[in-house]
């Protein structure tokens, strides 16, 4: 769930924790809810994550 915060000044931060700790995966400023980037995990799931493939190349 997203929450938006706004008006807690300093106290943000832990405002924040308290809310990831209540479930919250993505604590913004009001206005920004409807607009997350593009790599935000959903949920807390990955949403791109799942559509790409890694590899990797080893030298010898």
């Amino acid at each position: 769930a997203a929450v938006a915060v706004a008006g807690f000044g300093p106290a943000t931060p832990a405002l924040a924790g308290a809310l990831a700790n209540l479930g919250a995966s993505r604590v913004c400023a009001p206005g920004a809810l409807q607009a997350p980037p593009l790599d935000w995990p959903r949920d807390g799931r990955p949403v791109l994550l799942p559509l790409a493939r890694f590899h990797s190349l080893e030298a010898s």
